[in-house]
């Protein structure tokens, strides 16, 4: 069942995507979808996006805070997108992550790689409030749920007021064991354009100060500096060396694969 986790006491719209293929999304036709087809162009495109099966790259991540003791993980990854991704960390790079490090950067490329694009994959749900808050910018927010229930990241929300230079970030859900159950929130930083997509190079994830089963209300300002300033910086991810991969390039990276995806 998905529970009520946009703000308490507003009429939401609830919907159901079913995807679309590569290039285009039944979601174009749903109440979302000119938020959503926003968000997909601003990184790229769903056309772009459809020419690739997976993406290499280098992955640093760091924990700080109370995932200080996860240490540093460094090595080489390549993910198959899926639905649903598989993520290879390869052991030839590594600098001897310890488990925790490793499982934590796996859950986190799994569902966090390019958030906006997997929106278009099959069985998605979506939550939107029928009436937002008043102010100065358009303000787009909906929550959105992936299909199955071993997830250990999400559902998610989503609020911003624009997308220049790609999307700022994002609020979750976790039931990861290492980074603990919580509502979280990510950052994207550093976009760069790569094989006409944009992606975010470094992101940087905030344990914020609420509990129980809803996401934060409007009221609390999730997003705003002084909360910003709060919260306290759990882990750093830096990607670089990225590459997106064809079908056939994706086959023949795995085929080179030193290793097998982590598994809990």
């Amino acid at each position: 069942m998905l529970k009520r986790l946009l703000i308490p006491g507003l009429a939401l719209v609830f919907f159901q995507g079913c995807g679309g293929g590569q290039e285009r999304s039944t979601l174009l036709h749903s109440p979302l979808g000119p938020e959503l087809k926003a968000l997909w162009d601003a990184h790229g495109g769903l056309p772009q996006w459809g020419d690739f099966a997976g993406a290499s790259l280098d992955y640093e991540g760091s924990g700080s805070g109370k995932l200080a003791p996860a240490g540093k993980v460094s090595c080489r990854v390549i993910i198959e997108f899926g639905p649903p991704p598989s993520v290879f960390l390869l052991q030839e790079q590594a600098a001897a992550p310890s488990g925790r490090g490793e499982k934590l950067a796996t859950s986190f490329l799994e569902n966090l790689f390019h958030l906006p694009f997997a929106l278009n994959d099959p069985g998605w749900k979506f939550r939107r409030p029928m009436v937002l808050q008043a102010g100065d910018d358009p303000i787009v927010e909906f929550e959105a749920t992936q299909p199955g229930s071993a997830h250990e990241i999400g559902p998610f929300l989503f609020r911003y007021t624009q997308l220049t230079g790609g999307l700022p970030g994002a609020h979750y859900f976790s039931r990861n064991p290492t980074l603990g159950s919580g509502v979280y929130r990510v950052e994207f930083h550093g976009y760069k354009m790569t094989q006409g997509i944009l992606a975010s190079t470094t992101r940087k994830h905030f344990a914020i100060s609420h509990t129980g089963n809803t996401f934060p209300a409007p009221e609390m300002k999730p997003f705003s500096p002084l909360a910003k300033q709060g919260a306290a910086l759990l882990w750093t991810e830096k990607l670089s060396n990225l590459r997106f991969l064809k079908p056939e390039e994706l086959e023949a990276a795995l085929g080179q694969k030193s290793q097998a995806p982590l598994k809990d």
